[in-house]
């Protein structure tokens, strides 16, 4: 469970495992693109790519964009793509063969995560 905070009101968000989230739309997934099968990416990107919110990416371009800037500053920033009032910010977690083994993220409202990759590196 990943809990999220919006001022004195708790908002909680279900991350259990076996949930399923939109490839295109997560930040733990876009991470999962950027550093895992690379099939995935095709796969995804000729799918449809439904809008979870006004600011989900829709199109396969702007998908893969966003994928190699993940690969370059290794690590996602997904501000309310899958929920309105959320970012989350996702870093890879590798093996010791450097595989791609999963994922850790920081959740939180959009006024006190940072919504820009500037402030995110000063995490």
């Amino acid at each position: 469970m990943i809990a999220a905070y919006h001022g004195a009101h708790d908002i909680v968000i279900g991350a259990r495992e076996g949930n399923g989230l939109e490839l295109h739309a997560s930040s733990q997934s876009q991470v999962m693109l950027a550093f895992g099968d690379p099939s995935l990416i095709e796969e995804t990107c000729s799918a449809d790519l439904p809008a979870l919110t006004s600011k989900t990416i829709t199109g396969p371009n702007v998908l893969r964009d966003r994928i190699d800037d993940v690969r370059r500053k290794g690590c996602a920033l997904a501000p309310e793509e899958i929920l309105l009032e959320v970012n989350v910010i996702t870093a890879p977690v590798f093996d010791h063969n450097n595989q791609l083994i999963g994922t850790v993220a920081l959740a939180g409202s959009i006024s006190q995560t940072p919504g820009t990759w500037h402030r995110a590196m000063m995490i």
